[in-house]
């Protein structure tokens, strides 16, 4: 995304929604605008310290300047896309957007790769742990929106068999009419979820970004095998039994290749349960 707004009370605006994309990894990038060059630092009209409003909800912010404009957006541009995405602030002094452009784009920008892998001993873990589970369920959240290749998730789940829900930002990246879903967790009739989770053996969060629901409301005692680019963030009372840490589309093929493990559910089973959910849903109206 991108948004501009004026200095002082403008760029307090903006903070809210730059904020929010913070937490939800949006790319982003956020620009406002500032008096002339030779004024600023003084105490003026509106002036605040745009840099230090900025700092703690942007993975950077940058001050524009006559001889940098072209190597800031460059920047700019990588940063917020590279891993974890998120916003990143620009402050443009008014003589600096006023003044003629200097340089050309050097390319096509691409954003540094995640330099995490997982190793083979977090797949070795995690394949005794999926041999292990009879009544496994994947749930599918925000970071895996962002996978090169989203169709690796249904091939995972399709090979091992494992039913999966989605969190409200995931829904869709797997069809909802797919045999193995059983809908979206934490939002509407979020008890009948949790019920069902609960009677599971085993949590899969696939790209499970605790910002959306935390752990540690919804999960109760069944363990959980965390896959995401970054540790879980989980509270003492989470039964985590492992993590997968490093790039999705890696980490996910890999889990793909491992031989399938037979779990206890039937196909009736998921059924009833997808009926009686969705039902739940949509109250018969008087």
């Amino acid at each position: 995304g991108l948004c501009i707004a004026t200095l002082g009370p403008g760029a307090t605006n903006l903070a809210t929604g730059v904020g929010s994309a913070f937490l939800d990894r949006s790319p982003m990038i956020a620009i406002t605008c500032n008096l002339n060059t030779p004024q600023l630092g003084r105490r003026l009209q509106m002036l605040i310290d745009h840099h230090a409003l900025f700092k703690p909800i942007t993975k950077a912010t940058l001050a524009a300047r006559h001889d940098n404009v072209r190597e800031v957006m460059e920047e700019a541009i990588r940063i917020a896309m590279t891993e974890p995405r998120g916003p990143v602030h620009i402050d443009l002094p008014e003589d600096v957007s006023l003044a003629e452009a200097k340089g050309a784009p050097t390319g096509a920008i691409a954003a540094t790769p995640l330099q995490t892998v997982a190793t083979e001993a977090q797949l070795a873990m995690a394949a005794e742990i999926l041999a292990g589970a009879r009544r496994p369920v994947v749930v599918i959240g925000t970071s895996a929106m962002r996978m090169g290749d989203p169709s690796l998730l249904k091939a995972f789940v399709e090979k091992h068999n494992l039913p999966f829900a989605t969190t409200t930002m995931a829904k869709g990246l797997i069809d909802d009419d797919h045999p193995l879903a059983i809908g979206c967790i934490e939002r509407a009739c979020r008890q009948i979820q949790r019920q069902f989770i609960r009677s599971c053996d085993l949590i899969v969060g696939l790209g499970y970004d605790t910002i959306e629901v935390e752990y540690e409301a919804w999960a109760g005692e069944t363990p959980v095998l965390a896959v995401d680019i970054e540790p879980p963030d989980v509270a003492d009372s989470v039964n985590l039994k492992g993590a997968v840490v490093g790039e999705l589309d890696d980490a996910i093929g890999r889990l793909t290749a491992l031989a399938a493990a037979p779990n206890a559910w039937t196909a009736a089973e998921l059924q009833a349960h997808r009926t009686g959910f969705q039902k739940a849903l949509r109250p018969p109206v008087a």
